[in-house]
C-alpha cells in the first residue's frame, strides 16, 4: 500500500512541492494542512471556486500534507503462518468531491 501510494504522490507533485498542472486542471487541490490553508491565497481561491461549482454541487478542496497521504494497513497472521494484508487505508483520499466542474462516474 505505502509504495503504491508514494509512487502516485510522486507522479502528481512537482519538485517545487506544488501539485502538477494536470491534477490542478481536473481537481480542486492544494498542498498544506488546514492551518496553513487558512491564510493561503490559492486555497481561498479554490474554496470559492468549489462552492460556486454549478456542475459538481458537492465540490470541496482536497488538502494534503507535502509528504503525501498517510497510509496505514491492517494485517493478520493466518493459520498457515503467513501475514496477509486485509485493508489499506489512505488519507486524505482524492475523490469525486474534488473534481473541478464535472461529476465523475463511480
Amino acid at each position: 500500500c505505502r509504495e503504491e501510494t508514494q509512487r502516485w504522490w510522486c507522479s502528481v507533485i512537482e519538485s517545487s512541492g506544488t501539485l502538477s498542472s494536470e491534477l490542478l486542471r481536473d481537481f480542486y487541490a492544494v498542498v498544506g494542512d488546514d492551518e496553513s490553508c487558512v491564510v493561503d491565497a490559492a486555497c481561498s481561491k479554490f474554496e470559492c471556486e468549489a462552492k460556486s461549482d454549478n456542475v459538481n454541487t458537492e465540490a470541496c478542496v482536497f488538502r494534503c500534507a507535502p509528504s503525501g497521504p498517510m497510509v496505514t494497513s491492517r494485517t493478520c497472521v493466518a493459520a498457515d503462518g503467513k501475514t496477509y494484508t486485509l485493508a489499506c487505508n489512505v488519507l486524505p483520499i482524492l475523490s469525486f468531491r474534488h473534481a473541478r466542474g464535472r461529476v465523475l462516474p463511480p
